[in-house]
């Protein structure tokens, strides 16, 4: 339950934060900031998938025949789940540090195309 929650919340805020703050900046590119937010965003499997499997198979062992892993491994899991959640929740501390209102309609940024 604390994973999904520490994950549902950290990766909303965490990504609401960004895409609102750049839509409130460059209001005439919300399209560009937010195509570059959610490769961002996409691109971060990458990074957690890695931290994920060293967590729980530092040693790189295989299954066997049935498609099961050591005990080792199992036992791994319910340690990185909530380091996993520790990493989220320290993700959704910095989002919500990063709220704040927007500039005034006379300090929007407008880019020319």
């Amino acid at each position: 339950m604390i994973y999904i929650f520490s994950y549902a919340f950290g990766n909303g805020l965490a990504y609401l934060t960004p895409v609102r703050n750049a839509w409130l900046w460059f209001p005439d590119k919300a399209g560009l900031c937010s195509g570059i937010i959610l490769s961002g965003f996409g691109l971060s499997a990458l990074i957690f998938n890695n931290i994920a499997f060293e967590l729980v198979n530092p040693d790189n062992l295989s299954a066997d025949a049935d498609g099961k892993f050591p005990d080792s491994v199992n036992e791994r899991v319910p340690r990185m789940i909530q380091i996993l959640a520790a990493i989220y929740l320290v993700m959704t501390l910095i989002a919500v540090t990063c709220i704040f209102q927007g500039p005034l309609p006379d300090q929007v940024l407008v880019l020319e195309s």
